[in-house]
């Protein structure tokens, strides 16, 4: 038999939270994008304040502008008809809604007008017809 008394709780360490970020400091040439993109925005505002420091001669160019030649055009004379028009189109229809038919029907069978296995000749009419129901469900 062990005796648990005299022992003490076991207590384990709380789950401390893992940094998932990724860290490059100590890799050999980590710092080298940073430098780079700061020599980038050295010479961008640079070249871009040059024009202010160093401005160009010929600031008294002026540009005129020159009145356009006339253009040659062609006049005739129109007169308004009726025009009939025509739209031919292939392809298939599709419907806007579905609608669901049954083959079956409510009402009783109030006579059948042949017997069973009999050839039947086409007709118009329905050989079995049928009573519907009038009282409600």
């Amino acid at each position: 038999m062990t005796n648990t008394a005299n022992k003490a709780p076991v207590e384990t360490p709380a789950a401390a939270p893992q940094d998932t970020a990724l860290r490059f400091e100590a890799d050999r040439g980590a710092a080298r994008s940073t430098w780079i993109a700061l020599a980038l925005v050295i010479a961008i505002v640079g070249w871009m304040g040059s024009g202010f420091v160093l401005p160009s001669d010929d600031e008294t160019a002026t540009f005129t502008r020159e009145d356009p030649a006339p253009l040659a055009v062609a006049v005739a004379m129109s007169q308004a008809e009726e025009v009939t028009q025509f739209y031919r189109a292939e392809g298939q229809a599709l419907a806007d809604r579905d609608t669901g038919l049954v083959a079956e029907t409510s009402g009783d069978i109030a006579e059948v007008l042949v017997r069973r296995g009999r050839t039947l000749r086409p007709v118009m009419s329905s050989p079995v017809s049928i009573q519907q129901r009038t009282k409600p469900r």
